[in-house]
Order: C-alpha cells, then sequence, then structure tokens
C-alpha cells in the first residue's frame, strides 16, 4: 500500500507538470515560477492525503482501480485550470471537455452511475447558468467547470459540491473585504472556489 501510496503521488506531481506544460502550449501561464511551483505541490500534498486516508477502501478489482483515478485525474486539471483562472479569468474549453471525458469513462466503466453523472452534472450546469443569466457574476468557464466535474460526483455528495465552493468563496470575500480592504466590485475568479469544493467532496467521499 505505501508503495501505491508513493506512486499515485509521484505520478500526480508529474501530471500537474504535464498540465502547466501544456497550458503554455495553448497559449496560458500561471503568472509566475512561484505559482507553478505551488501547483504541483498543492496536487502532491493532496494526493497523498487523499491517498493515505482512503487506504481502507481499496478492494483491488480492476474496476476500482481505474475509477479512483479517475478522481485524481479530474483534481490535477481542476487545479491546473483554476490557476488559469486567476491570472486571466478564463478556463479552457479544453480543459472542461477532458473532465466531461473522465466522467464519461467513469460512466463506462460502472454503467450504473450514468443516472448520477447526468443528474448531477445537469444539476451543477443549470444552478451555475442560472447564477450567470440573473448574477453575471461568474463566467461561461466556471458554468461549464461545475457541470463537468458534476458528472464525477456520487448523488450523496450533491449537497457538498453544491454548497462547499460558496462556503468557501464568502469567507474568502469577506477577507479580502475586511481584512485587505479590497473593493468590493473587484472582480474574483470562481474557478479556484469550484475546484477546492471539487477537492473537498471527493475526499469526503473517498476518504471519510
Amino acid at each position: 500500500m505505501f508503495l501505491k501510496i508513493t506512486l499515485s503521488t509521484v505520478a500526480a506531481c508529474a501530471l500537474s507538470y504535464a498540465f502547466i506544460l501544456i497550458s503554455k502550449r495553448i497559449g496560458y501561464e500561471y503568472g509566475s515560477k512561484k505559482r507553478e511551483i505551488l501547483s504541483v505541490v498543492l496536487t502532491g500534498i493532496y494526493v497523498l492525503l487523499i491517498s493515505y486516508f482512503s487506504r481502507k477502501s481499496f478492494s483491488f478489482t480492476v474496476q476500482h482501480e481505474m475509477y479512483f483515478p479517475l478522481f485524481l485525474i479530474a483534481a490535477v486539471i481542476s487545479i491546473s485550470s483554476s490557476f488559469i483562472d486567476l491570472k486571466y479569468q478564463e478556463i479552457p474549453d479544453s480543459y472542461n471537455l477532458a473532465t466531461v471525458g473522465l466522467g464519461l469513462v467513469s460512466v463506462v466503466l460502472f454503467p450504473k452511475l450514468v443516472n448520477s453523472a447526468i443528474l448531477i452534472g445537469g444539476i451543477m450546469f443549470g444552478i451555475y447558468f442560472l447564477i450567470l443569466i440573473i448574477t453575471g457574476a461568474m463566467g461561461g468557464g466556471d458554468v461549464k467547470m461545475a457541470g463537468a466535474l458534476g458528472t464525477l460526483i456520487p448523488t450523496s455528495m450533491l449537497g457538498t459540491f453544491l454548497i462547499s465552493p460558496f462556503a468557501v468563496g464568502s469567507v474568502i470575500a469577506l477577507y479580502l473585504l475586511i481584512v485587505k480592504k479590497q473593493n468590493k466590485n473587484l472582480k474574483i475568479p470562481f474557478g479556484p472556489y469550484i475546484t477546492i469544493g471539487y477537492l473537498i467532496t471527493i475526499f469526503r467521499f473517498w476518504a471519510l
């Protein structure tokens, strides 16, 4: 099990770095070398923790061995998307499509999840789309990101994934307004909050 956790962490870090290179190839920078290093380090720490705490839930079926990494790959993609969103206030469509692709793979592995993927993906897309239309407080990339990640979220975790991005976003917004004295009209990218919500959700599902 120690070897599996180590390999998972190393693979996640390597994939995180690969997405830095991919992002540059398609015209997106993270903003600084420190952010690139931070993205790899955060990815490694997260995968290490979730792999360690979820070790008791591991079965050794071929399906399960392919299922768990899908969530971690989606985590790497969403973390990469967040750093891009911080700099450009934009999330690449190709990254959201890649996440949807992971959702489709999970449905192929577990056909019983097709209803869950459609339901949760549709609910998340619909709610974020309504927020976009009514308030204009987020972009189209955020809507697509929420819907794409929703295809990987089990039905039992809908509440967590729905609430956590807004809870984290509210806390950080208050911090910026009260402590940092930021302008209340400051536009804050929402992709990182969706990512944090996703990371919290899958950690609860697999590890807790």
